[in-house]
């Protein structure tokens, strides 16, 4: 009785070790922590992301794809085949004409190809700097940075370019889900001033809009 009460554990133990060993061996490489979006004076759009673990060296690559939040679609716009690398950028300037939303999914071969669930969603920051109702002011709007309802515990930092080549943050406002406003007051004559928006993102670097501005 004993003799067969030793096989009935080694066939337990047996039967763990595969399994979990199995289960190991078929670990899913997560994606990427997607950080920060910055936008360049062109409006290219530079993504900014933190590498997953890949402890079984399954990874194959990542894949960038923008989302459009009214439609509900995706579009698969690049791949990168570099673990380590931590940035892409979509070129096009779209960055100066409209907020553009993106998630990055892990490809990984586990003995098959499969796909990461996808990163968090985020978007550039598109701002524009028009003159306000209220004489004197310039009225700042911008999109959230987060799709989906995503909180920072950082502020929005609102910096003005007068004269050219020097820039001054002006205000701080702490994060907010959903559209943005802010009213600038301007304090001389027919200015010339531009305007940009930052956002310290989860790694430490930061989201930064397109620059927008005018005479006022």
């Amino acid at each position: 009785m004993n003799f067969v009460r030793l096989n009935w554990s080694k066939q337990i133990i047996l039967y763990l070790l595969l399994f979990c060993g199995a289960n190991a061996i078929r670990a899913q490489v997560s994606a990427p922590n997607l950080a920060c979006i910055s936008t360049d004076l062109g409006g290219n759009i530079s993504l900014s992301w933190a590498p997953p673990a890949d402890p079984l060296n399954q990874f194959v690559s990542y894949d960038i794809w923008t989302f459009n939040i009214f439609t509900g679609t995706s579009n698969l716009i690049g791949t990168v085949g570099n673990i380590a690398a931590t940035s892409y950028t979509h070129n096009g300037g779209l960055g100066n004409f409209q907020s553009v939303c993106y998630y990055v999914t892990t490809n990984y071969n586990d003995g098959v190809l499969q796909s990461s669930t996808p990163s968090d969603t985020i978007c550039n920051l598109y701002m524009q700097a028009n003159p306000s109702i209220t004489p004197g002011f310039v009225t700042l709007e911008w999109n959230e940075a987060y799709y989906g309802g995503g909180t920072n515990p950082n502020s929005y930092l609102i910096s003005v370019e007068n004269p050219i080549g020097v820039w001054t943050q002006v205000a701080s406002i702490p994060y907010d889900p959903g559209y943005n406003l802010f009213e600038y007051e301007v304090t001389e004559c027919n200015a010339d001033l531009n305007f940009q928006i930052q956002l310290q993102g989860s790694t430490g670097c930061f989201f930064s809009s397109n620059i927008d501005g005018g005479n006022y």
